[in-house]
């Protein structure tokens, strides 16, 4: 197995909510270190980007992780 880092987010943002559906990864919510954050991103492994999706309806609560670089790990 291998990290492989990836593009970087459009926004940058702290205590993000994130999960992964139908092989893609959502990053929602979280904080820029100014202010909180209704808005969610989705990473395509198969384009290699994220993209901006409909934001949430309020903001997102405080998740206790911090986002800043993703990797994603395969067994090729």
């Amino acid at each position: 197995n291998s990290w492989t880092p990836v593009a970087s987010m459009l926004s940058r943002r702290s205590s993000a909510g994130v999960a992964v559906l139908e092989g893609a990864l959502y990053v929602a919510g979280g904080n820029d270190g100014t202010s909180c954050l209704n808005s969610v991103e989705r990473y395509s492994p198969k384009a290699g980007a994220w993209e901006s999706v409909a934001p949430m309806n309020i903001e997102g609560a405080q998740a206790p992780r911090t986002v800043t670089t993703i990797a994603l790990c395969s067994s090729n």
